[in-house]
């Protein structure tokens, strides 16, 4: 089941959530340290009275068995700011297990959450965006300047606003490949790109090492 909570259950840096990094720890996951699929998905709108909605999901697959890690944030028009932390564990579509903000409720899964989840999803941000409709080339070039060999999609949403695809070509350990998609992101804040979607793939190798990504310290 969902929680609601008033930030800053998820500490708050300049608004940008950030999951505490307490949790990042190596345990044993019931992948097995082998290879998985990772999509990790931000989509927001910010609307003209000041208010604005982001989600930002993560989703790590290996045959069958799917992990699903969700944060959003709400922004109303006073300026507060209100979010939600989910986790569930999918089996062939069927949910096998779910939590809150605490791995821990998933039970054998928990390992899973902190050591492939969680990592990539450190950072929400809450802050309004300019452009939601840069060309194809300034979208290509920010994500490049991250990672260079990264390929890049771009299409028009239904609304207009532009939506991206990024695919990371190289498997690699899930700690070094949520870098990457922590930064990718980060570059998109810095430069004031707000995409109606913005969704990165990568493989993971192997769950990630004693500590996650502590994701940004500031939000420019």
């Amino acid at each position: 089941m969902r929680r609601s909570f008033v930030l800053p259950v998820l500490a708050t840096v300049v608004g940008v959530l950030v999951v505490p990094a307490a949790r990042a720890q190596t345990v044993s996951t019931p992948f097995g340290g082998r290879r998985v699929a990772v999509v990790s998905e931000w989509q927001g709108i910010d609307r003209g009275d000041g208010s604005g909605h982001y989600s930002l999901v993560t989703t790590i697959s290996e045959g069958a068995i799917s992990l699903e890690h969700t944060l959003t944030a709400t922004r109303a028009v006073d300026g507060e700011t209100s979010s939600t932390e989910a986790m569930r564990v999918l089996e062939d579509g069927r949910e096998r297990a779910s939590a809150g903000s605490d791995p821990g409720g998933l039970g054998t899964w928990s390992g899973a959450a902190i050591g492939y989840a969680i990592p990539f999803d450190t950072d929400l941000s809450a802050i309004p965006r300019r452009n939601y409709r840069p060309n194809d080339r300034l979208v290509r070039e920010t994500v490049q300047s991250v990672e260079p060999e990264a390929k890049v999609s771009t299409r028009r949403a239904t609304d207009g606003r532009t939506a991206a695809e990024v695919t990371i070509p190289d498997p690699q350990p899930a700690g070094a490949l949520a870098e990457k998609f922590l930064a990718i992101r980060r570059a998109f804040r810095e430069a004031d790109i707000g995409l109606a979607r913005l969704r990165i793939r990568g493989t993971a190798t192997a769950p990630a090492g004693t500590e996650a990504p502590a994701g940004p310290t500031n939000d420019r």
